[in-house]
């Protein structure tokens, strides 16, 4: 919730969608997010068109544990996306998202936990 409204996102009334349903991530972070009365879908990795869910997110947090599952054209324009994901690969360290040039951090000097896409 801090990196979320660090990012300058207030997520009263917005669409939040959590790829995971950990114990240690996604269901705490569902009860978070509807305590500060967002919307919340909690989905996975076998949820049906998990794209088309995604594209709905103002808000998406990937925390399913599988590198680079939620791709670029996943995301919508101007939502803030967080990757929770450590995955450890040949490429070495990957998060559950897919970096594309469309992801920004407000502060480009510093790797992003928190980014807004374009």
């Amino acid at each position: 919730m801090e990196l979320i409204r660090s990012a300058g996102v207030e997520p009263a009334g917005k669409e939040a969608v959590i790829v995971g349903r950990s114990n240690l991530v996604g269901r705490p972070l569902f009860s978070l997010l509807l305590g500060a009365n967002a919307t919340v879908t909690v989905c996975h990795s076998r949820t049906r068109d998990l794209g088309e869910v995604c594209r709905r997110a103002e808000i998406l947090v990937a925390a399913a544990g599988q590198p680079r599952l939620v791709t670029g054209d996943m995301i919508r324009p101007g939502a803030t996306v967080i990757d929770v994901g450590t995955n450890r690969t040949d490429d070495g360290l990957v998060g559950d998202v897919i970096s594309t040039p469309r992801l920004r951090s407000p502060e480009r000097s510093r790797p992003c936990l928190a980014a807004s896409a374009r």
